[in-house]
């Protein structure tokens, strides 16, 4: 419910940023979650090809994007409309050792979208990539939930050809 509320209001602020009409069929929704920790890497396909100049670009609009959730929390507005987004927009960053259970009040809470990927030089990752020293299960996979629609022959069986089309549709 979290990445669908998001999701939705990603499809607005676009809209009301640029006058783009996207679905979830323009994103391409990828998958590196583990049974430790939530990991998804959307990537926004413009259906006229639209592209931001670089990831720097493209982070001043997430984050623009970001401020404007945060305010739509604070005011309460958030609330009514994605209900599930208001209550998870910013989580607590790190668990508390146990000798410390029951001071949350000292944690820092920070947004549950990483915006520090969007740096002059910072290496997106590929299809099936996988940080160094993760388990194979880290892999960056097609998620249950894209609704991107992958060319009908589109496979991963190939590692260069896999890397190919990913690069196409960025």
């Amino acid at each position: 419910m979290l990445l669908h509320e998001f999701i939705s209001e990603l499809t607005i602020e676009i809209k009301n940023r640029f006058n783009i009409t996207i679905s979830k069929t323009n994103i391409v929704d990828l998958d590196s979650s583990t049974n430790t920790k939530f990991s998804r890497h959307l990537i926004v396909h413009m259906p006229t090809g639209e592209l931001f100049a670089d990831a720097v670009t493209c982070g001043i609009f997430v984050k623009r994007f970001i401020g404007r959730l945060a305010e739509d929390v604070a005011t309460g507005e958030m609330i009514h409309k994605s209900p599930t987004l208001a209550n998870h927009l910013f989580l607590y960053a790190k668990e508390l050792p146990e000798d410390d259970k029951g001071k949350t009040d000292e944690r820092p809470k920070t947004c549950f979208v990483d915006t520090g990927v969007y740096t002059r030089n910072r290496i997106f990752r590929l299809l099936q990539s996988m940080k160094y020293g993760k388990p194979s299960s880290a892999a960056l996979r097609i998620a249950a939930a894209n609704q991107f629609p992958f060319p009908q022959n589109f496979t991963t069986s190939n590692e260069d050809d896999a890397e190919v089309r990913i690069c196409s549709i960025v």
